[in-house]
């Protein structure tokens, strides 16, 4: 009886990836066996690493489930068999899609120096057959897979090495990250909680998009001022923002940072909020936490935000049983005209009844300055306040040099165009339009007229970062 056996080359059962990274080998290996460290990068884009355990020793046993973008799990079990620090690792694998189908295959990772600073990374693992190869090849895409955790794995590293210039705290708190998200990128939402205890902060100028700017002022308990403009440089919401900020205590020096939001979904529903904030070197983080508490004031600002986030909760609750989902409610503002100095009564009401400044823009920061007064830059365009559950709109007008209150108009906000246009046409009859409803660059309908009675209106739809 003659026995036929499959023969398959090396070649036909193997996947090998490589890359070189921005690391020195032994940090490098400390990423690779950390269990820390490995769930920050293992997996492609999107998925995320639980360790169950991690016994790096020959003969251990490293068991952990990645997570998909889509939320689909997939369990895994590898056996460590070769170990030589910090040279090479050698584990057979075991894992698929949970309830679904898997794959076997033995793996390993080596580690070479191609200069000082750089390694190589190599990924190389042998199936069965290559059918087997070619299985996980087109099913769970491995190739691209193994590539993209080799990238991630790469950023990590960057991480790891600028730690000596990095503050990273987290917080738990009691809310989903859409609405986290909502707190951290509505200008009316982040006065409320912005800076440590005792500071207030009044924006600027809020656009967020990638590119978009954030210009705040922070002030102190004694007063001091802290002018801090950033650029969003990476938005995916809503897990995670990037900025790019500058900033100074006002006749300070500059510090110039990279600033990086996390949104984790725990199991219960809650969020982990992670701020890591990278500065130029480990001398000025060093500074920057002696001299102005950088490490205590972040942890203060996270608890200020998660104190505020069940008020924004309760809005949130209160506006749903007043309006459908779909529909945004109509409302009419009181909009106030200081002619020059609104900064002077902002302030003036902030001490004699506690308002709560929200959004504010100067007329420097308006895109169309067409129409704006010569000497008005530094004036206030717009800006919004709430005292309790009211919220009033304020401006300098036009600044025609009277410096005095020029009355109270009405804006009517509106939930679409349609509506905005059968009541600007209705209001206008037998008055005057001041300003033709049309597109803005802050409104998709956006209009003034003084009725037949004398009073001015604005009328006005959202946009959507508003609605």
């Amino acid at each position: 009886m003659t026995t036929t056996r499959n023969t398959f080359t090396a070649s036909d059962r193997e996947i090998t990836i490589s890359r070189v990274v921005s690391a020195p080998r032994e940090l490098v290996w400390e990423a690779m066996t950390n269990p820390k460290h490995v769930a920050n990068w293992w997996g492609p884009r999107g998925f995320s690493t639980t360790i169950e355990t991690m016994d790096f020793r020959v003969g251990g046993q490293w068991k952990h489930v990645m997570r998909g973008p889509d939320g689909a799990n997939y369990p895994n079990k590898s056996t460590f068999k070769e170990i030589t620090k910090p040279e090479r690792i050698v584990f057979s694998h075991g894992g698929g899609r949970e309830e679904g189908p898997g794959a076997t295959f033995v793996a390993t990772w080596t580690f070479d120096i191609v200069e000082p600073g750089k390694t190589k990374v190599t990924i190389n693992m042998v199936f069965p057959t290559p059918d087997a190869r070619d299985f996980v090849v087109k099913e769970f895409g491995a190739i691209e897979g193994g590539k993209q955790t080799l990238t991630r794995l790469d950023e990590y590293l960057d991480s790891m090495r600028a730690s000596d210039r990095q503050v990273i705290i987290s917080r738990i708190v009691d809310a989903p990250r859409e609405l986290v998200w909502e707190a951290i990128t509505s200008p009316q939402h982040v006065v409320n909680w912005w800076g440590p205890r005792g500071f207030s902060t009044t924006i600027e100028t809020m656009d967020v998009r990638i590119g978009g700017e954030l210009k705040m002022t922070m002030v102190g308990p004694d007063g001091a001022r802290y002018p801090n403009r950033y650029v969003f440089t990476e938005l995916a919401q809503p897990g995670r923002i990037v900025m790019s900020h500058s900033g100074r205590r006002e006749g300070g020096p500059e510090v110039t940072t990279i600033k990086t939001w996390t949104f984790d979904t725990m199991e219960d529903g809650r969020t982990r909020v992670t701020f890591r904030l990278e500065f130029s070197s480990a001398a000025e983080r060093d500074s920057l936490v002696k001299d102005f508490g950088v490490i205590e004031g972040t942890h203060q600002t996270l608890a200020r935000l998660d104190e505020f986030l069940p008020q924004l909760n309760n809005q949130t609750i209160k506006q749903n049983t007043n309006q459908t989902s779909t529909t945004m409610k109509s409302f009419i503002n009181p909009y106030l005209n200081f002619d020059g100095r609104c900064d002077e009564a902002l302030e003036f009401y902030k001490k004699a009844i506690g308002i709560k400044v929200g959004m504010l823009m100067r007329f420097k920061d308006v895109p169309d300055k067409s129409n704006m007064t010569p000497g008005s830059e530094e004036k206030v365009c717009h800006a919004d306040f709430t005292f309790g559950d009211s919220i009033v709109m304020a401006s300098d007008g036009h600044c025609t040099g009277k410096g005095g209150f020029q009355g109270v108009n009405l804006s009517l906000n509106l939930p679409d165009v349609a509506t905005a246009e059968k009541c600007f046409n209705a209001l206008s009859q037998g008055g005057q339009v001041e300003m033709p409803l049309g597109k803005t660059f802050f409104s998709p309908a956006f209009g003034m007229l003084k009725d037949r009675f004398g009073l001015m209106w604005m009328v006005h739809v959202p946009g959507p970062q508003h609605k």
